[in-house]
């Protein structure tokens, strides 16, 4: 199972990263929602046999609109997507404050 993060890692700029937090620029153009993942949704999301995860992220970026999504190949609940964002890209995880269970779990 392929995972990845889009968002900003160290500075302000969105990028799509692999876990071991290398940049993949094919991926950034060839993912299903390519080209609309700054700032497009909030939420869960699935396409194309792929599921992405997004929140508002401030915690690099200021500027408004800036964003956190964690797409994992499959389809997942927020639950699990929230495990998986720990399990492959924990200091991101940790430094945007995502819970690692959902609410009332």
């Amino acid at each position: 199972m392929r995972v990845y993060y889009f968002g900003c890692v160290g500075e302000a700029g969105h990028y799509m990263h692999t876990p071991d937090m290398q940049q993949d620029w094919n991926f950034m153009r060839s993912n299903p929602w390519a080209g609309a993942l700054d700032d497009a949704f909030k939420g869960l999301r699935h396409k194309d046999g792929w599921t992405a995860f997004a929140m508002h992220d401030y915690t690099v970026d200021q500027r408004p609109g800036s964003n956190s999504v964690f797409l994992a190949e499959g389809i997942f609940s927020e639950e699990e997507m929230r495990g998986l964002a720990h399990e492959h890209f924990p200091l991101v995880a940790r430094r945007i404050g995502l819970p690692q269970k959902g609410l009332g779990s």
